[in-house]
């Protein structure tokens, strides 16, 4: 997508390098930003992985601001995981195949961890995890069921790559 597609309009300023054209500039920008897309993938999935591993770095700190941003993530991270469930299901598309064996192998160490890992303690986990409950209630079983076998199968497919990890 260009930035005149995207609705940017462009402005006739100075070419900002002395030894590249601007339109050259343009086609390295969209190689790299292509590039960076197929390694770490979407960034609304890239965004959820890096709560993922927030979420793992700090539900075991002291500090009582890194509790709440460690119970704030992993909700968040529930909650996310069914609808993202279902874009699994166009993982076999072209789309998919060209993202790196990295990045669909930390997506895959995400769906077992969040299925595994224990929700945080404390009220507010407590009271998050009675909205979870809520929310869930409203789900059709038949769609809960559907996005935990696309989980599955996604782990299984992609598990054993190594994992692509943020920071």
């Amino acid at each position: 997508l260009t930035e005149e597609a995207f609705g940017h309009k462009r402005t006739n300023l100075r070419n900002p390098h002395p030894h590249i054209s601007g339109e050259r500039l343009e086609e390295l920008d969209h190689h790299f930003r292509r590039q960076t897309y197929l390694e770490n993938g979407p960034m609304s999935i890239r965004a959820l992985l890096i709560m993922w591993d927030g979420y793992k770095e700090l539900k075991d700190s002291e500090d009582p601001n890194d509790q709440k941003m460690a119970n704030y993530f992993y909700w968040m991270c529930k909650h996310t995981t069914p609808a993202l469930s279902f874009g699994t299901a166009f993982a076999t598309l072209p789309i998919f195949e060209k993202h790196s064996d990295e990045f669909l192998g930390r997506m895959a160490q995400f769906f077992d961890e969040v299925d595994r890992l224990a929700a945080p303690a404390g009220a507010q986990a407590t009271k998050n995890k009675e909205i979870y409950d809520r929310a869930l209630a409203k789900q059709n079983p038949f769609a809960r069921m559907a996005a935990e076998k696309l989980r599955r199968r996604f782990v299984a497919k992609h598990g054993e790559k190594k994992a692509l990890k943020f920071f």
